[in-house]
């Protein structure tokens, strides 16, 4: 009787560790995805206010300027300015994905901040092309 109360103990406590680790593998999984969709809301929000904000100075006349407080997101493998376009390239769990919005005015080439965290970045209309400069 004791040997069958001690095989049903271990039965329970390897069930038990099982499930146990099932729930850690979750959780795991269920926080990375969790950052993941923050860095795609934080990349998304960035490219779309640049260029919102880029084609409001269309409106706005030569030698206008907007400054935009931005909250860029961690892991930013590259961001391109150029043409109409901007490219912002995340690396994530699952890979690198590229955000892009474009603008209704000509872009110079631009070099903005890769770290994350809060930027303010000046927006300003020169000669039909719109330049980006990170306010310090």
């Amino acid at each position: 009787m004791s040997e069958k109360k001690a095989q049903v103990a271990a039965e329970y406590l390897i069930i038990s560790g099982f499930l146990l680790l099932a729930v850690i593998v979750f959780f795991i999984y269920s926080i990375s995805s969790y950052n993941d969709s923050v860095s795609f809301t934080k990349a998304k929000n960035v490219v779309d206010s640049l260029s919102n904000t880029a084609s409001q100075l269309s409106g706005l006349g030569n030698g206008s300027s907007l400054v935009v407080d931005l909250e860029f997101p961690e892991n930013i493998q590259s961001f391109q300015v150029s043409g109409k376009t901007f490219r912002l390239f995340l690396t994530t769990g699952s890979g690198t994905q590229e955000y892009y919005a474009e603008s209704r005015l000509d872009l110079n080439s631009a070099v903005l901040p890769l770290t994350s965290g809060f930027h303010s970045i000046k927006v300003s209309r020169l000669n039909n092309k719109v330049d980006f400069v990170e306010v310090k």
